[in-house]
């Protein structure tokens, strides 16, 4: 009786701290990703070839915050241990590694974004009306950058430390910004000129800049901020923390790199079927990654819940809050998949295409909708579990290598060889993440990803204030 008790009263101390936790970050993030709907409805009133450009520009957009959100995902692990013991100026030292990094990820790509776009359009479309669509969008958006690489780390370390309002806010506003500033742009209303795909990426820009200034200030203007982080905080951080943070945000940061230019090859394979087939995917991802907001919520709040108990050293207790985390994805699949599912025609005809691609379009929705239990497992199991556990290597291993030598393999292949149609290519590079979900599943059963960054992974750091 007394067990069951016990685990009763576990259940309900992971469920409250989930629901606290988990929310905001649910919530934040859907909110950033209903800017992306608006540029995909917005974009798409101009037309197929529009949309498609839009679409692979964004390819390369991924691949510049998946770099970011890498090097911040191995910084989390430790911001979110320093927090569970109270470490501010551990937080502070691993902050400012991780500011450095984000900045610099930002300017790098902003530069080969810029002078390169038509290039990098190139590599996912052949058809020249995409092309120019893409690289008018790049050579604008490519400036966006570095206000978004800063804000993704902001960001993203105010969930470790559990001060979400404030950024939440900012993003209800930023996003009310973006979409006010595309109906202005996009389509030249209020005696504007009509600027098109410009408009849209000028939208975004402006948006961005209130969105970083705006979380600057908050956190700035708090003189105890966790996350308040000077020159003398940045100058002052000793090459031994600096290494040890890199050497396990840097095997994130490859694996999210890696698994982002997989994604965006499978875009360009995606291409050779034809534009409206990368609008439709483009529609696709954006409405899906709305419904996969609950994933990010449970994956942040089990890497941060997880990592406060390791970081104190109850290891028992975080292998039970990650049994706890994995079932709630099944769960959670369960409900997303019908909702995507019935929702598919409703949400086709939103975007007013031509019949053949709204047809498509609900047939792709469909297929998304079946692939997100496997795909939505794996994202938990690596961000959410392992990583916090410092596990940066296995998820590596398991997670790039699956993408490289399957994923990319199969979309080429099903494209130029059996020339699937798109719904069933969809279905077919999906199949590494069932994969991942099997070897994932082992690899957490058995303790293995567990360890106490705070003390072992790091000996020489002590706080000296």
């Amino acid at each position: 009786m007394t067990t069951s008790l016990n685990k009763n009263n576990i259940l309900m101390g992971y469920l409250a701290t989930l629901v606290s936790v988990a929310i905001p970050i649910i919530l934040l993030n859907a909110i950033g990703l209903l800017l992306n709907i608006i540029d995909t409805i917005m974009v798409g009133r101009l037309g197929e070839i529009e949309l498609a450009g839009v679409g692979a520009a964004n390819q390369f957009y991924m691949i510049m915050i998946m770099a970011v959100f890498g090097f911040n995902s191995g910084a989390l692990a430790f911001v979110s241990q320093f927090w569970g013991v109270h470490d501010i100026a551990n937080i502070k030292r691993t902050m400012s590694v991780d500011l450095i990094a984000s900045l610099i990820f930002g300017s790098v790509f902003c530069a080969i974004g810029f002078f390169f776009a038509p290039n990098i359009i190139e590599i996912f479309s052949r058809d020249q009306g995409v092309i120019e669509s893409g690289s008018a969008y790049l050579r604008i958006a490519c400036f966006t950058y570095i206000p978004a690489s800063v804000q993704q780390c902001l960001s993203i370390n105010c969930r470790a430390i559990e001060r979400l309002k404030g950024v939440t806010i900012i993003s209800v506003v930023s996003i009310s910004a973006n979409t006010i500033f595309n109906y202005i742009l996009i389509f030249g209303n209020f005696g504007l000129p009509m600027l098109g795909v410009r408009g849209a990426a000028i939208a975004t820009l402006l948006a961005r800049i209130i969105e970083i200034v705006a979380t600057i200030v908050i956190i700035y203007s708090d003189k105890r901020h966790p996350l308040r982080v000077g020159i003398k905080d940045i100058l002052g951080c000793e090459r031994e923390f600096a290494l040890t943070v890199c050497k396990k945000a840097l095997p994130i940061t490859a694996n999210e790199v890696g698994w982002s230019i997989c994604i965006a090859l499978v875009f360009a394979a995606y291409g050779i079927i034809g534009p409206s087939a990368q609008a439709v995917v483009q529609v696709a991802e954006v409405i899906v990654n709305v419904f996969q907001s609950i994933y990010v919520g449970i994956s942040n709040a089990s890497a941060i819940m997880i990592g406060h108990r390791l970081g104190r050293g109850e290891m028992d207790m975080a292998y039970t809050y990650a049994r706890y985390s994995m079932k709630l994805t099944w769960i959670s699949s369960i409900i997303m998949t019908a909702l995507v599912f019935f929702m598919r025609g409703w949400i086709a005809d939103f975007y007013q295409f031509p019949e053949d691609t709204t047809e498509l379009l609900i047939a792709t929705l469909a297929t998304y909708a079946f692939m997100l239990t496997p795909k939505m497992l794996s994202y938990v199991l690596i961000c959410g579990i392992m990583r916090a556990g410092g596990d940066t290597l296995f998820t590596l291993i398991v997670d790039l290598g699956l993408n490289v030598f399957m994923q990319v393999p199969l979309a080429f292949i099903g494209v130029l060889v059996f020339q699937l149609p798109l719904p069933i290519l969809v279905i077919v590079v999906t199949i590494p993440e069932c994969i991942k979900v099997v070897l994932c599943y082992i690899r957490v059963l058995s303790k293995k990803w567990m360890n106490k960054l705070t003390q072992e992974e790091m000996p020489l750091i002590v706080d000296n204030h």
